[in-house]
């Protein structure tokens, strides 16, 4: 124990009475406590280091097949974040989920397009963090992250999910058009489902209007190997099959498809029921008459119907419209109108908004890019709220809207929101607001900041009212870092 002593009479003494050289330690100790203020906290940090250092290689070499080799961090290859920017970091982890789900991912951008890194210490406080997050944490959480990895499996065992999770985690490949990660899902899961979850997995696909070449094959074969336990399911695989497959929908269109109209003297009338019931019923996937008719007229492009019948397609529409029938005619709009979001067909959008036809989808967004985008979003804001879309879970959801706003599209927005018939209870117009700030000009911060002054306001604007000081101090510092 003569180093140990050593060492300690150095540190109580002061090193102009004892000294020694800092050699005595390992080389793997001093690379850790050079950076010490004074010479005698450097010799007890030694001290400290030195003793677990020791301990530890004695208990070491009493384990079985263990490796004496320490892993090191590798050296960062970028510069540390300024200090404005931890800061933003601090403040975001400080004040909580909402916050930080909402300015994060900017953050995280706009740390990778400064090349810079953020400081390793702030990587634990993050949870779940994605392979885009690690990566701006820089060498070392990557390395950290690594070793994790080489303790956990990387692939996700479904079967041992609650039945919520997994189809939470198939919704979100099948959102992500995550074609590979479905096919594995799928073997893994599919044959181990009760009947009812395996046609609720297909539907999904239907109903999205999703066909992926490896999921419809993988169907195929499973079908074509339990014909017992695929009875109901055939339906399902052969409207993906209708989607993605133009070999099999030319088959159908001719067969069945282009004869649901016939020609009355000058002008095609749809079939009458009985006779529209005897064409379709017989079909594999045919469920009711009006659901049936449904899908054929969304899946087949609408030009077939116009070169069929002469039209141009506004006039198409019209006589649909007016055309007198049994049927929901608002569904073959409607029907139309899914198409068009599906097809990214924005001449037949046009034409449909223009006869007033409904949407219910958000995803009627992303026919539009760049400026389009944003004009079409604010001249139809109110028909976003009067179809009961949320106008702040659209923000949330759609990329597109993740980008700095111009400050008439802010005002626009911030006005339909909270003076609109849209309705939020109490906290959440604070989570609201959160959602939208990292991207509203300053104009709008204002104009929601005045509105908050408003004596007339609903009480259910209190907790943003006390809330706001403290978004308008992140969305100023995030406004900063951003120059």
């Amino acid at each position: 124990m003569i180093i140990e002593q050593n060492i300690l009479k150095t540190a109580l003494l002061g090193t102009n009475n004892y000294h020694f050289e800092k050699d005595i330690f390992p080389d793997e100790i001093q690379s850790f406590i050079e950076h010490s203020r004074a010479k005698e906290a450097y010799y007890l940090d030694g001290l400290t280091l030195y003793l677990a250092y020791y301990k530890a290689g004695i208990m070491l070499d009493k384990i079985e097949n263990i490796s004496k080799e320490i892993p090191t961090a590798p050296k960062e290859k970028l510069p540390f974040c300024s200090e404005e920017m931890e800061d933003l970091l601090k403040m975001m982890l400080l004040e909580g989920s909402s916050s930080f789900i909402s300015f994060f991912p900017n953050f995280i951008a706009l740390v990778h397009k400064k090349k810079v890194i953020l400081p390793s210490k702030y990587f634990s406080k993050i949870s779940s963090p994605d392979r885009r997050i690690i990566e701006e944490f820089g060498e070392k959480a990557k390395w950290i992250r690594s070793l994790e990895d080489k303790n956990e499996s990387k692939k996700v065992d479904y079967l041992s999910l609650k039945k919520a999770e997994r189809k939470r985690d198939y919704l979100k490949l099948v959102v992500d058009k995550n074609e590979n990660g479905l096919v594995e899902f799928l073997e893994e899961i599919f044959d181990a489902s009760t009947p009812s979850d395996r046609l609720t997995y297909i539907k999904t696909l239907t109903i999205r209007r999703e066909s992926f070449p490896s999921v419809v094959l993988f169907l195929e074969n499973y079908i074509d190997k339990n014909p017992t336990k695929s009875k109901n399911i055939k339906g399902e695989l052969i409207q993906l099959q209708l989607l993605g497959n133009s070999a099999i929908f030319e088959e159908y269109y001719e067969t069945v498809f282009s004869k649901i109209w016939r020609k009355k003297r000058i002008k095609y009338m749809l079939l009458e029921k009985q006779e529209l019931e005897a064409l379709l019923s017989p079909l594999p996937f045919y469920k009711s008459l009006d659901e049936t008719l449904e899908f054929i007229l969304e899946i087949t492009p609408i030009v077939r119907w116009q070169e069929m019948m002469g039209l141009e397609r506004i006039e198409f529409l019209k006589e649909v419209k007016k055309s007198k029938t049994t049927y929901r005619k608002e569904k073959f709009l409607e029907g139309w109108m899914s198409q068009a979001i599906y097809k990214k067909d924005k001449e037949l959008l046009s034409d449909l908004l223009a006869l007033n036809v409904p949407f219910s989808n958000s995803d009627i967004i992303e026919i539009f890019e760049g400026d389009e985008f944003f004009s079409f979003v604010q001249e139809h804001l109110k028909l976003f709220v009067k179809e009961r879309i949320s106008l702040v879970r659209m923000v949330k959801l759609h990329p597109k809207f993740h980008q700095p706003w111009s400050n008439k599209f802010s005002i626009a927005f911030v006005e339909e929101l909270i003076e609109g018939k849209t309705y939020y209870y109490k906290k959440e117009w604070t989570k609201a607001i959160w959602t939208i700030a990292p991207y509203l000009h300053s104009d709008g911060m204002k104009w929601i900041e005045r509105k908050l002054q408003d004596e007339k306001l609903d009480s259910d604007f209190d907790d943003l009212e006390e809330n706001f000081g403290t978004i308008i101090k992140i969305k100023k510092l995030f406004n900063q870092v951003n120059m």
